[in-house]
């Protein structure tokens, strides 16, 4: 008789490995998130089932290219989910022309189309969370403390600055 594992299935985009390994930093903010983050890693990850798609590893090359090894390095750990399939993109379209997600932030709709497709509980992302008015950090302790379904940060879209 085959089980299902009851572990969360968890999609973690780019921005998560990018608060898991960059370096310490002097803005209260992304220093407070990176450390929320390593305590998820810690506490919480091992509880669950880690996957990525190839848009994650992709965007992961970018910055610095010690960050990027290590960035990469971590996201081994993962399980590569199918992030280019003709389901993920007509996923990803419709949320474009659903207005639910901005046409310019495409890699946005595919990371939410590749985790829908592939039938993952959560996905940790980084971007407004406005709707649960809840910042990334907010988040991921609600995360630790087991009392939300998804992840998100607030205005970050500066990549160096976390690399």
């Amino acid at each position: 008789m085959e089980t299902q594992s009851s572990k969360l299935k968890i999609y973690c985009e780019t921005s998560f490995w990018s608060y898991l390994v960059g370096s310490l930093t002097s803005d209260e903010k992304v220093a407070r998130c990176q450390a929320l983050t390593r305590k998820w890693w810690e506490e919480v990850a091992p509880l669950c089932e880690i996957y990525v798609s190839q848009h994650v590893l992709d965007e992961a090359e970018n910055g610095n290219v010690e960050k990027a090894r290590s960035r990469l390095e971590f996201m081994s750990q993962a399980t590569l989910v199918e992030g280019r399939s003709a389901a993920v993109q007509a996923l990803a379209n419709n949320l474009h022309t659903a207005y639910a997600v901005s046409k310019t932030q495409s890699t946005d709709a595919l990371h939410i189309a590749a985790s829908a497709v592939n039938g993952l509980d959560v996905l940790l992302k980084e971007a407004r969370a406005k709707a649960l008015g809840m910042t990334y950090c907010e988040y991921c302790l609600a995360q630790l403390k087991g009392t939300v379904p998804l992840v998100a940060c607030e205005d970050s879209n500066e990549y160096d600055a976390k690399s």
